[in-house]
């Protein structure tokens, strides 16, 4: 088994504790990380690789080269995406998955607002394949 953790730079959650804090993105992850790590040996938790995900060369070139690829077999494509959106969970939502109009992680937040988001989309010969993973 390989554990994997670490702090991603891109996360909107902390992008917006930077700038409340009045610093930047990558300081605010910076110290954390370090914080993280202290606290990783101070409780003995042992992990693997702590990535970062604006730091990491191989990261980046990995995750380019995973997305190139998957735009080459046409699994994916560039599309706008539009959804509900929580700030909390970093996450869209369909109204059906929602309770009582809110966000099921975070229901008593003020979390949710609409969002349009140009993102990579899954082809449609995803789906049967994803929902049979799912099922079983």
């Amino acid at each position: 088994m390989f554990f994997l953790t670490g702090a991603d730079e891109n996360s909107d959650r902390n992008v917006e504790a930077a700038k409340l804090q009045g610093i930047t993105t990558r300081a605010f992850v910076d110290r954390n990380s370090g914080e993280f790590e202290r606290l990783c040996k101070v409780y003995e938790i042992s992990h693997d690789r702590f990535i970062r995900t604006a730091v990491d060369e191989d990261h980046k070139k990995g995750v380019q080269e995973f997305v190139r690829r998957w735009i080459a077999s046409g699994d994916i494509y560039k599309g706008t995406y539009e959804g509900l959106y929580c700030r909390g969970c970093e996450a869209f939502y369909d109204e059906n998955e929602l309770i009582d109009g809110r966000c099921p992680l975070h229901p008593t937040s003020e979390s949710l607002s609409p969002r349009r988001k140009l993102s990579l989309t899954w082809s449609s010969n995803w789906e049967p394949k994803a929902r049979g993973e799912l099922s079983s």
